[in-house]
Parts: C-alpha cells; structure tokens; sequence
C-alpha cells in the first residue's frame, strides 16, 4: 500500500485544510496547515482569510489572533484592509482584549 501511496499536491493541501474547515474540525485542520509550513508548502492568502473568518464565526478568537499574528509577522502585506475590519469587528463584539504586543515602560 505505502508503494501506491502518492502525496498530495499544494492545491490537494489547501482542499484538505478547506475540507476539515468545512467539517469544523479546526484543531485538525490547524495541523495541516502547521504541516504545511514545515513541508514549506505555498500557503495562498485565502486559506488563512477562510480559517480565520471560520475561527471567528466559532468563537474561537484565541485561534484567530494567533493566526493573525503569524501573518502579520510573515506577510502582513496580503492582509486586505476587509479582513482587518472584520477582525477588528469580531473581536469588538466579544469584548475579546489581548495583551500588547510590545511593553512599554512608564
């Protein structure tokens, strides 16, 4: 079986991780996309913008942040301005505070 065994392409990737988004399976699908990053496979700026929309719709807003802040460090350019406002009206909405990324002293 392993001899048959093929592996998947980087858009089979991203139809895995939008198949278990789909399936609210997010601790799975978080895997996969970890996984990806380690198999250094292009992820398209869509799958973090569907997972993080997903992440949000499940309340899950520790997830998101921390998914938002991967892509801020990353490649905070392919952020679109309409995923910051519905981020920013999310975590508004659930009165959801974060600590500050960087300390400051008084």
């Amino acid at each position: 079986m392993k001899e048959r065994w093929f592996g998947l392409s980087p858009e089979g990737w991203h139809n895995l991780v939008i198949g278990l988004i789909r399936d609210r399976q997010y601790e799975v699908a978080m895997d996969k996309l970890e996984q990806m990053h380690s198999d250094e496979i292009p992820v398209q700026p869509w799958l973090y913008d569907i997972f993080m929309f997903q992440l949000c719709e499940a309340e899950e807003m520790d997830e998101a942040f921390k998914l938002l802040q991967y892509r801020y460090y990353a490649r905070r350019s392919e952020i679109l301005p309409t995923v910051w406002y519905y981020l920013l009206d999310k975590f508004s909405n659930a009165f959801h505070v974060y600590p500050p990324l960087l300390h400051s002293t008084f």
